[in-house]
C-alpha cells in the first residue's frame, strides 16, 4: 500500500465531508424558508410605512414649488402692476403707452393675463395671453369687476379677492385687485391665470412612472386636476353618504395641513382603498391641496415577489453549492498536489526575477542623469552619482556622509522645504513638484527641480527626491524678463515720440493749409499763371491727407497709451448710420459705387461717445468705398440679434483682402497690398477694432479675394436701451 502524501485526505475523512456539506445545504434550506415567510409581513409593513414617507416627501416639495410660484409670480406680480397702474390712473392725463408697457412687461413673466378697468368700468388696457388670447373672451373676469366697482364702500375695503372658476377643460384663477390712490379708487385690475398650466409644470410630472395619480383639489374636495382616472370637476365627497370610514378619510385629507394614510374612494359600485400622502398650499384666502396616491396593494404585492425570487434564487444558489461541495471535496488531494509543485516552481521563478529586476533597477538608478536620493528625518539614507555630481561631490558616500539634508539647500530655502517634508509625511496637502535653490559642494548656488514622493525603504518610509538642474532655464527665462521689458519699454518710448511729434506737425500743417487756402481763394489777389493754381492745389490737398494721417496716428497713439477717455452720449444709431452713409454718397458717387442700407425698424438708442461710434462707421464706410471697383455695391446692415446684442455691418463686393495678411489686417500700419491701392498708414481698421473694443464690442473681418470683404461690429446689449427708459434694457 503505498503511503499517502501530505496533502490527500482518508476515504473516512472524505465521506464525512460529504454528510457535513448535505446536512448544513439541508439545514440551510430549511432555515431561509422559515425565515422568509415570517419576515415577510414585517417587512410589506415596514416597506408600506417607508412608501407614505417617500410620497410624503414628493407632495412636500411639489406643494412648495407650485405655492410658490402661484404666490411669488401671480399674486406678488399683480401687485406690483397693480402698485404702478394705480399711480398711472390717477395720473390727470394717462399715458397709454405707459399701461402697455407695465402689462407686458409683468405679464411676461409667467404668461399672466391681464384686463385694466377704470373707476366708471371701461376696459382701458389689457394684456391677453393663452389660453385666453384664442378664445377672446374676458367675460369670466368683467362682471365682478363691475360688481366690485359698483360697491359705494370699495376705498375703505379693497380687499384683493380671489377666484377658482372652471373654464373650458380646466379651470382658470382669478384675482380681482382694487387700485387706489390715496383714498381714491382708480380702477381695477383683474389677472387671469390658466392653473392648468400650473399644474402641468409642477404636478403632472412628479406622477410619471407611478402606478397611482397625482390630484390637485380645491378646500371644498372639488378635482382641479388629475393625472390618473379621477375626472376633473369632481366632487370626492359624493357618492359618500352611508360609508363613515371613507367620508372620515377625505374629510381628514381635506383638513389636515398635511399627512398620509389611506384614503378611500369610490369607483365601479365600490370602496378602493389607495395609499395617499397630501400637502395645502395656502393661496390668498383659499387652500389648493396636492394629492399623490398609489394602490393600496402595491407595496405588498412588489415585496411578496421580490421575496419569492430571492427564495428561489437562494434555493439554486444552495443546490449549487452542494454540488459543487461534493465536486470540491473530490478533487481535493490531485489539486493540493499540484498546487504544491507549482507554488515551488513559481517561488523558483519569482526569485530569480526579483533578483534581475533589482539588478536592472539600480544600474537604471545609477546610470541615470537625473539625481535620485532617499532620506527620512532629514537624514540621507542613499544618493546615485548624478545626484552627487549634481551638488559637485565626487562620489554618493560624501553625499550620505553629510547626514543632514539641510545643508544641501540654501540658507533661506531650509524652512520652506522642511515644512514641506513634515507635511507631506503627516499626510498633509503638499506639492509634489517644485523648484528651489540648492547649494553645491563648493557653496555656490544652483536652481533645481525637485519631484517628491513617498517610498518604503528599510523597514520605514522615506521620502524619494529626484532633482534636475534648471539654473540654464532659469537664467534663460530672466534674460527674457528682461527681454520683453525692454521692448515695452521702447514701444512705449515709440508711442510717446509719435504723439509728441505729431502735435509738433500740426501747428505748420495747419498754417499750410490755411494759408494755401487763402490763395486758392485769391484774396491777396488772382493768380494769373494756371500752374501755379495747380500747384496750389495739390499743396492742399496734400496737407489736408497729411493732417488726416497724423490725426489717425494721434488716435493710436493715445489708444496705446491708455490715455483716449470715452465720454458717454445718448445716440440714435439708426440716425446717425443713415447720416453717415449720406455723407459718403459724394464719395461714392464719384468713384460710381451704390451705397445701400438695411436698417432695422425701431432700433434702441447706444450710450457711448459719439465721436468714436461716428468715426467707426465713417472708416467702415470710406474704406468699403475706396476699395470697391466702379460698378460695385457697399451694402450697410444695423440689427438686434436674438441676445440683445447691437450688430453693425458693411459689406463690399469689392477686390478683398489677400488670406495671408487677412488676421493681421486689423494690426497698426498693416495694408493690403491689392491691385487698387489707396493712399493711408494703414491704420483705420486699427482704430476701428480698439474704438469697439473700448466700448465692450467686438470686431469681425470676413473676405475672400477678388470676391469683397464684410466688417461687423457688435456692441453689447448692457449699452442700448429706448428712449423713455431709465435704465439699460437687459435683453438676455
Amino acid at each position: 500500500m503505498p503511503e499517502a502524501t501530505p496533502f490527500s485526505p482518508s476515504v473516512r475523512s472524505l465521506k464525512t465531508t460529504t454528510w457535513v456539506v448535505g446536512l448544513i445545504g439541508s439545514a440551510a434550506l430549511l432555515v431561509l424558508v422559515v425565515a422568509v415567510s415570517w419576515l415577510d409581513s414585517l417587512a410589506v409593513e415596514r416597506h408600506r410605512s417607508n412608501f407614505n414617507l417617500e410620497q410624503t416627501a414628493i407632495t412636500t416639495i411639489a406643494s412648495r414649488a407650485l405655492g410658490d410660484s402661484l404666490n411669488e409670480t401671480f399674486i406678488r406680480r399683480t401687485d406690483l402692476a397693480g402698485d404702478e397702474l394705480a399711480a398711472l390712473l390717477a395720473q390727470d392725463a394717462i399715458s397709454e403707452v405707459a399701461l402697455r408697457v407695465v402689462l407686458s412687461v409683468h405679464g411676461a413673466v409667467h404668461q399672466t393675463s391681464f384686463v385694466l378697468y377704470d373707476r366708471s368700468g371701461n376696459i382701458v388696457g389689457e394684456r391677453i395671453y393663452a389660453p385666453f388670447r384664442e378664445a377672446n373672451d374676458v367675460a369670466v373676469a368683467d362682471d365682478l369687476a363691475k360688481q366690485m366697482l359698483s360697491l359705494p364702500d370699495l376705498a375703505s375695503d379693497a380687499e384683493t379677492r380671489l377666484t377658482i372658476t372652471p373654464y373650458k377643460d380646466g379651470y382658470a384663477m382669478l384675482l380681482h385687485r382694487p387700485l387706489l390712490s390715496g383714498n381714491r379708487v382708480v380702477g381695477m385690475l383683474v389677472a387671469m391665470g390658466d392653473l392648468a398650466t400650473q399644474f402641468s409644470e409642477f404636478v403632472a410630472p412628479i406622477s410619471a412612472g407611478r402606478l397611482g395619480s397625482a390630484l390637485v383639489l380645491d378646500e371644498d374636495g372639488t378635482v382641479l386636476f388629475a393625472s390618473g382616472n379621477a375626472e376633473v370637476g369632481t366632487d370626492l365627497l359624493d357618492d359618500l353618504t352611508g360609508r363613515p370610514e371613507a367620508s372620515a378619510s377625505v374629510r381628514r385629507l381635506l383638513s389636515e395641513a398635511s399627512g398620509a394614510g389611506d384614503l378611500i374612494t369610490f369607483e365601479d359600485g365600490e370602496d378602493v382603498r389607495m395609499l395617499a400622502a397630501w400637502n395645502h398650499v395656502p393661496l390668498g384666502d383659499q387652500d389648493l391641496i396636492l394629492v399623490l396616491t398609489a394602490p393600496d396593494d402595491v407595496v405588498a404585492v412588489n415585496l411578496s415577489e421580490l421575496r419569492l425570487q430571492y427564495v428561489v434564487a437562494g434555493v439554486i444558489l444552495l443546490v449549487t453549492l452542494i454540488i459543487l461541495g461534493f465536486v470540491l471535496a473530490r478533487a481535493r488531494q490531485r489539486d493540493l498536489e499540484l498546487t504544491a509543485v507549482a507554488l515551488q516552481d513559481e517561488v523558483a521563478r519569482r526569485s530569480a526575477e526579483l533578483s534581475a529586476s533589482e539588478s536592472r533597477f539600480r544600474s537604471l538608478v545609477e546610470a541615470s542623469i537625473q539625481g535620485v536620493m532617499i532620506h527620512r528625518d532629514n537624514r540621507i539614507l542613499f544618493c546615485n552619482n548624478a545626484y552627487g555630481d549634481i551638488h559637485g561631490f565626487p562620489n554618493p558616500e560624501s553625499v550620505v556622509a553629510l547626514q543632514d539634508v539641510s545643508r544641501l539647500e540654501a540658507p533661506d530655502e531650509q524652512d520652506r522645504l522642511a515644512s514641506y517634508g513634515k507635511a507631506r509625511q503627516a499626510g498633509g496637502n503638499v506639492p509634489a513638484r517644485y523648484e528651489y535653490r540648492g547649494m553645491r559642494h563648493d557653496g555656490t548656488e544652483i536652481w533645481l527641480e525637485n519631484r517628491v514622493s513617498i517610498v518604503d525603504w528599510e523597514d520605514g518610509r522615506a521620502l524619494q527626491s529626484i532633482v534636475v538642474d534648471i539654473s540654464q532655464r532659469k537664467r534663460a527665462e530672466q534674460e527674457l524678463v528682461a527681454a520683453n521689458l525692454k521692448l515695452e519699454h521702447a514701444n512705449q518710448a515709440k508711442s510717446r515720440f509719435m504723439s509728441s511729434m505729431s502735435h509738433e506737425l500740426r501747428t505748420p500743417l495747419n498754417a499750410i493749409i490755411g494759408f494755401s487756402e487763402t490763395m486758392q481763394a485769391q484774396i491777396m489777389g488772382p493768380i494769373e499763371n494756371e500752374r501755379y493754381r495747380e500747384y496750389i492745389n495739390d499743396i492742399h490737398f496734400s496737407g489736408k491727407h497729411l493732417l488726416g494721417l497724423i490725426n489717425e496716428i494721434l488716435d493710436i497713439a493715445k489708444i496705446e497709451q491708455g490715455e483716449l477717455e470715452l465720454t458717454d452720449d445718448d445716440i440714435n444709431i439708426g440716425e446717425m448710420t443713415a447720416a453717415t452713409i449720406r455723407l459718403m454718397d459724394p464719395l461714392a458717387q464719384k468713384g460710381e459705387v451704390t451705397l445701400t442700407s438695411d436698417l432695422q425698424d425701431d432700433l434702441p438708442m447706444l450710450r457711448a461717445d459719439e465721436r468714436s461710434v461716428r468715426q467707426v462707421l465713417f472708416n467702415l464706410l470710406s474704406n468699403a468705398v475706396k476699395f470697391t471697383e466702379p460698378g460695385g455695391t457697399v451694402a450697410t446692415h444695423a440689427r438686434i440679434l436674438q441676445n440683445g446684442d447691437l450688430v453693425i455691418q458693411v459689406a463690399d463686393n469689392g477686390i478683398g483682402i489677400p488670406p495671408e495678411i487677412l488676421d493681421r489686417i486689423t494690426e497698426p500700419f498693416v495694408q493690403a497690398k491689392t491691385t487698387k491701392q489707396s493712399q493711408g498708414t494703414g491704420l483705420g481698421l486699427a482704430i476701428v477694432k480698439a474704438l469697439v473694443e473700448l466700448h465692450g464690442g467686438t470686431l469681425e473681418l470676413t473676405s475672400e479675394l477678388g470676391k469683397g470683404t464684410a466688417v461687423t461690429a457688435t456692441w453689447p446689449r448692457q449699452r442700448l436701451f429706448h428712449k423713455g427708459e431709465e435704465e439699460f434694457a437687459d435683453a438676455g
